[in-house]
């Protein structure tokens, strides 16, 4: 048995159309490896709700790796049950947002498997819940944080400034966008921790920035595109054009 983990933004789900969409070839390459027995999952640094509303189109997955590797969780009968969580304090989200948050242009906190994003609302927007203020956050569960910024440097910047300002948290940059998390999760220690949960013969991954570095190197396998940056393609075994090219290779092994 196989297992195979990918990223989303950008590895499933594209955005170089007015509509983001999903290739037909990869939905029936994901469809395919599963129906012959192999395990297929998200491992992305979305909350889990928001990747859910935004991943209808794909077929069914076998597991989550969710906001960079805080929360993973076991899909069975087509609801995800929890396997491990991490989670962040109000104190050091507040602290994060009033740094650095409130002068960029999205601050999310993911928050017992919701997104919320403070500051502005958008018309027919879905898989975020929006507030007007860090106070009108709920109380619960705090499982990562991430900011939109203005570009790939500033987002460099506040990443490097993060995990020198705060011990206990990681910071991985994703492209203009940075994700937080307690320290010790990541996209390949959710790997690490799926090799404990799942007797897979040979892990695969595949992801296309700069925080799915971790989810290459952890992999047995590893995938990413011919478009990613040249410091992500370092870390990859093969340089492939989409996920339906990586799974055919993979299925292959």
């Amino acid at each position: 048995m196989k297992l195979f983990a990918s990223d989303f933004d950008g590895t499933i789900r594209h955005y170089d159309r007015k509509v983001p969409y999903i290739l037909e070839e990869d939905k029936k390459a994901i469809e395919a490896f599963r129906n012959n027995g192999n395990l297929f999952g998200m491992c992305s640094g979305r909350a889990f709700d928001s990747i859910l509303k935004e991943a209808h189109e794909m077929p069914y997955v076998d597991f989550y790796i969710v906001s960079t590797g805080a929360v993973i969780g076991r899909v069975n009968k087509g609801r995800m049950e929890l396997s491990y969580e991490q989670c962040v304090s109000r104190e050091y989200a507040r602290d994060l947002y009033e740094r650095f948050g409130k002068d960029q242009k999205v601050f999310y906190v993911h928050l017992d498997g919701y997104l919320y994003r403070i500051g502005r609302s958008e018309g027919g927007e879905t898989a975020q819940n929006f507030i007007a203020s860090f106070d009108q956050l709920p109380f619960g569960h705090i499982q990562g944080v991430s900011i939109g910024t203005d570009s790939n440097d500033t987002a460099f910047r506040i990443t490097n400034a993060i995990n020198q300002l705060y011990p206990d948290v990681s910071a991985f940059q994703n492209n203009d966008y940075l994700d937080t998390v307690k320290r010790g999760c990541s996209k390949g220690g959710g790997i690490i921790r799926l090799r404990g949960m799942y007797e897979a013969d040979l892990i695969g991954g595949i992801g296309d920035s700069f925080n799915d570095i971790p989810l290459l190197d952890e992999a047995d396998v590893s995938f990413t595109f011919d478009f990613s940056d040249e410091r992500v393609k370092a870390h990859a075994d093969y340089i492939v054009k989409s996920v339906a090219q990586a799974l055919d290779i993979f299925t292959k092994l």
